[in-house]
């Protein structure tokens, strides 16, 4: 869909990321797609990619880390780079910091902001084994199921249960969950707009404060 509709309005540069086993499937389910609408295949820019690896999409480094569930999946740290000037800097004059440089000092450094983190189905696994993930300042993530639906079924489909992030939160509150906004999405059918936000507002307020629900 997102090709098609970019190839009827002419723009250009159309690009998907995907893990890198998965990459020869799509590329071949896509042609398919091809051959039904009776349209000659199109070589379309899959980007495979793996965990640890990083690569530049605009102003961002992206970060790919691996995710925890049924199948192959990753997830994606997007990380802004901007130079700061040094503490013993931070405060002098222009033409100080502007003679240091001219005299070879070393006057600034690279700091790294994570701004998003988005991680896609997962088991609470992927939270756990990657708690650096809280320092980005927003954090989109799963909570598929709640209330009585028990939290090692959810596991065992691949999914996160709302309680295993309160309890993760619980164990530490600076780990995984410390991201500033935090972004529950993928619920299952099962429950109501309105049965979701009731669980959520129950939750501690240090946690739920934070959460934004993607409904």
């Amino acid at each position: 869909h997102y090709f098609s509709l970019r190839e009827m309005m002419g723009l250009k540069g159309a690009a998907v990321y995907c893990p890198r086993s998965s990459a020869s499937d799509l590329s071949i389910m896509l042609k398919n797609f091809d051959g039904m609408e009776d349209k000659v295949p199109q070589n379309r820019n899959i980007i495979d990619v793996g965990a640890g690896e990083e690569f530049t999409f605009g102003r961002h480094q992206v970060r790919v880390i691996d995710v925890s569930h049924r199948i192959t999946s990753v997830g994606y740290t997007f990380i802004e780079r901007k130079k700061k000037l040094l503490p013993e800097f931070v405060g002098s004059s222009p033409d100080t910091i502007a003679a240091a440089r001219k005299s070879g000092v070393t006057v600034d450094g690279v700091v790294n902001r994570q701004v998003l983190t988005y991680i896609g189905d997962s088991t609470i696994d992927t939270l756990v084994h990657h708690p650096d993930v809280g320092q980005s300042e927003v954090l989109i993530i799963e909570s598929t199921h709640m209330g009585d639906f028990s939290p090692e079924e959810s596991a065992q489909m691949g999914h996160t249960h709302l309680d295993q992030l309160v309890d993760l939160w619980g164990k530490d509150p600076n780990g995984a969950l410390a991201a500033k906004h935090i972004v529950l999405k993928h619920f299952s059918l099962r429950y109501k707009d309105h049965q979701i936000r009731e669980y959520v507002n129950d939750l501690p307020e240090g946690l739920r404060s934070r959460i934004s629900l993607l409904l």
